[in-house]
């Protein structure tokens, strides 16, 4: 029997790996189980993602998950902006190895855009934010 992969790890792994992902945001990328910041008190660039969960193979160890993504910017070009670099990052990434612990390395099989982006202010502050979501195949155990 083996364990199944956090997929929030694999992809806070995969994200924060991507050099020009890590430039748009500042070295911001926020996920389960900590989330963002208290720190952080008024907009700036940073993305924040939540795995909604998803079905899995019941003959192959994948998983199909989808994630919500929020992209904040201290004006709404600078979220588009974020955006664009996540997009370009994962929209249709085909196999990608990410270690997440010493000696374990998962794959992220594909992404694809599954809904937005959509400009959408963050209710409870009014931040400038664009909203989307990707599915993502995972392999179910480490390669």
């Amino acid at each position: 029997m083996t364990t199944r992969l956090d997929s929030d790890s694999i992809m806070y792994g995969y994200l924060t790996s991507v050099t020009a992902l890590m430039t748009a945001t500042g070295n911001r990328i926020y996920g389960p189980p900590l989330g963002v910041p208290a720190g952080i008190t008024e907009p700036k660039t940073f993305i924040k993602f939540s795995c909604d969960g998803g079905p899995g193979h019941p003959d192959i160890p994948m998983s199909s998950e989808r994630f919500s993504f929020s992209c904040y910017g201290s004006k709404q070009s600078e979220a588009q902006s974020v955006f664009r670099a996540l997009f370009d990052a994962l929209h249709r990434v085909g196999r990608q190895e990410v270690t997440i612990s010493a000696g374990v390395t998962a794959l992220l099989r594909r992404a694809d855009l599954e809904s937005g982006p959509m400009d959408l202010p963050e209710p409870e502050l009014g931040w400038p934010r664009v909203v989307c979501a990707f599915r993502v195949v995972f392999m179910e155990r480490a390669l």
